[in-house]
């Protein structure tokens, strides 16, 4: 289902399933309003067809089409990360960006861990 899917919006964060990624890993992280649960959703890797298939949409004379092609692949390998709300997606697209963000060690164990 679409995120703009009503039922969807609606459901509390660990009811909600997302079809084309089939692993989830879910923990609490320290937000900076409180701990949140997160998930982390798996997709599938892109495949050598479709890899073909975008470098050839990249080729000249795109402009993007300039040595190594392969720059226009940018998601080989895909995840989503599904928080709970605006404040805790920006926090977490910090994490990511930020070079001086810490970084946390999550628990092991087949998910539940927290950071």
């Amino acid at each position: 289902r679409r995120a703009t899917d009503p039922a969807l919006r609606a459901a509390p964060l660990r009811a909600r399933t997302f079809p084309d990624f089939k692993t989830s890993l879910t923990m609490d992280c320290a937000f900076r309003a409180g701990p949140s649960p997160v998930e982390i959703w798996s997709g599938p890797i892109k495949g050598l067809p479709r890899m073909r298939e975008k470098l050839s949409e990249y080729a000249p004379p795109h402009p993007a089409g300039i040595w190594p092609l392969s720059a226009n692949i940018l998601d080989p390998i895909r995840a989503s990360i599904v928080c709970e709300g605006p404040a805790q997606i920006v926090q977490v697209a910090d994490w990511f960006l930020n070079p001086d963000a810490e970084a946390c060690a999550c628990g092991g164990g087949g998910g539940g861990g927290g950071c």
